[in-house]
């Protein structure tokens, strides 16, 4: 989803676990001021312009189309469309078709898999059939995705999306960010090479789906880290191009799937290692460990971290943990866009 920023916060001083939060309030406003109609209900004419406007077809299209017309744009790309979805989406809509196309949104994840289902046009967000928020699949998607996502023929390409997705993540944990044009050439690549071509604006909404993202000042589109405090701060220092591709071995992609690269865990778990015994009850071990391990790869410094420490511990940090604070400090590799002059 797009990056937004509470205006009353310094973008400098936020941690990861806060930016994620700012993202989730901000992905909770924009679906409680959603109309509860779907494009295929009775009504939709009424709320017709906002359901446009709200949806991925406004920034993709010169002109509004009718609504007859764009109910038959949204169920011919069904396929196709299916075979990009990000895993949030994927494993969300699994759970919605198994539970007769609507179900209660239980976490951050499914939150975000919702809004992006809601902007494709599949379904909408019904408040009131229960305590919950339920997403509601449309009827005649319903049926379509049913089986559609059941499509064995399907599954390999569907696999496919998945493991670019997989690539640019590992890329921007390495990075800090990577132009969207670049990714899309990647992932053009992949698909040509199993004689699937597939409609960019597909594409742009498979990673508008998957990441954060941001503009440049030329309008081009990055995605971020979910954990990069000053995107427009690193993009300003980077060394990285537009059309710079990622290199990744598969060695690099399985490890950040774990959450590190090659020598970074031992520094991690070191330091959960020596906070755990003293963690407040309203912080969590991982997210205080990942903040740090975070603000290091952005080169914060010594004393901005031990601050992150000392909000997430009930004592003063003691020899222990700086000690391991400061191992992450000099263990955590730096993201790759900051040039070397930037860095200490």
């Amino acid at each position: 989803m797009e990056r937004t920023y509470a205006k009353t916060t310094a973008r400098s001083s936020l941690t990861m676990s806060e930016i994620i939060g700012q993202q989730m309030d901000a992905c909770e406003e924009r679906l409680s001021k959603m109309p509860a109609v779907s494009l295929f209900d009775e009504d939709a004419e009424l709320f017709y312009p906002q359901l446009f406007i709200q949806s991925y077809y406004s920034s993709e299209m010169k002109e509004r189309p009718d609504l007859n017309d764009l109910r038959l744009r949204v169920i011919t790309s069904i396929i196709e469309e299916s075979m990009l979805l990000c895993r949030e989406e994927y494993s969300f809509l699994m759970r919605v078709i198994q539970e007769n196309g609507h179900c209660a949104v239980q976490s951050d994840d499914e939150l975000m898999a919702c809004e992006s289902l809601i902007r494709r046009l599949w379904g909408k967000i019904d408040a009131e059939r229960s305590e919950e928020p339920e997403f509601v699949l449309a009827p005649p998607v319903f049926e379509f995705l049913g089986q559609t996502l059941m499509d064995k023929k399907l599954f390999p390409l569907r696999a496919l999306g998945f493991a670019m997705c997989a690539i640019a993540d590992a890329f921007v944990y390495v990075s800090g960010f990577m132009y969207m044009r670049s990714m899309i050439a990647e992932i053009n690549e992949g698909f040509e090479a199993k004689n699937a071509h597939l409609e960019e604006r597909l594409l742009v909404r498979l990673l508008k789906a998957s990441f954060d993202y941001c503009f440049d000042s030329e309008g081009e589109a990055v995605l971020l880290h979910q954990g990069l405090a000053e995107p427009e701060k690193l993009l300003r220092q980077s060394c990285i191009t537009k059309w710079h591709k990622p290199q990744m071995t598969p060695e690099m992609i399985a490890s950040v799937s774990h959450g590190f690269l090659e020598g970074e865990e031992a520094a991690c778990l070191s330091l959960a290692s020596a906070i755990a015994p003293f963690m407040r009850p309203e912080c969590d071990l991982r997210d205080a460990v990942m903040d740090i391990e975070i603000m290091a790869k952005q080169n914060f410094s010594f004393e901005e971290m031990k601050a992150v420490l000392a909000n997430s511990v009930c004592i003063l940090p003691n020899q222990s943990m700086l000690s391991a604070l400061r191992r992450v400090d000099m263990e955590i590799v730096r993201f790759t866009s900051l040039k070397p002059g930037v860095l200490n």
